[in-house]
């Protein structure tokens, strides 16, 4: 063969060619005869691996559950306090106006410190009660989310009372 300037010579080959319907294999096999109970071993310890991930799926599905049943009465919770704050505050207000229209136009008896007094508490039950509709938004998300939608999406609650369980206030 020449390439250009350089010559490379090939030295002649004697190729066999293996008749075509002839097979060949060639290995080393080995057998453990004595072991001293690995092979043993492994198995119950991968026996054991298995039966550890049943009990750990098991677990977490109580817990999933557990965790839903928490935060739906927390939702409940959260929709009883909102609708308490709202009617607190809506009973204050009625307070103001009566304690308003004695103030102005009375008898003298509410004095300006007693409807300054009237309003900055009416002021503080507003101020409790714009974080407890916040709070029942955020579980009813929270609820939401847990059973597998979006933070974007609402669960209400159906039950409007939490329902009293001794086992609940046990542990």
């Amino acid at each position: 063969m020449s390439t250009g300037t350089q010559n490379f010579p090939i030295p002649a080959q004697n190729v066999k060619l293996f008749n075509p319907t002839t097979e060949s294999i060639e290995g080393n096999f080995t057998w453990l005869l004595l072991d001293g109970g690995t092979r043993r071993g492994y198995r119950e310890q991968a026996s054991g691996a298995v039966d550890a991930a049943k009990a750990d799926l098991h677990r977490t599905d109580l817990e999933l559950s557990d965790s839903v049943v928490r935060l739906y009465y927390g939702a409940v919770l959260a929709h009883q306090l909102r609708r308490l704050g709202d009617d607190t505050l809506a009973r204050m207000e009625a307070t103001l106006l009566v304690t308003e229209s004695l103030y102005k136009e009375g008898s003298g008896t509410v004095t300006k410190a007693d409807y300054l007094d009237i309003t900055v508490m009416v002021d503080s039950v507003r101020s409790i009660v714009a974080p407890l509709e916040k709070n029942e938004a955020l579980a009813e998300a929270a609820l939401a989310y847990t059973i597998g939608l979006s933070w974007k999406s609402s669960v209400e609650p159906r039950d409007e009372e939490v329902p009293y369980q001794a086992s609940l206030l046990s542990g």
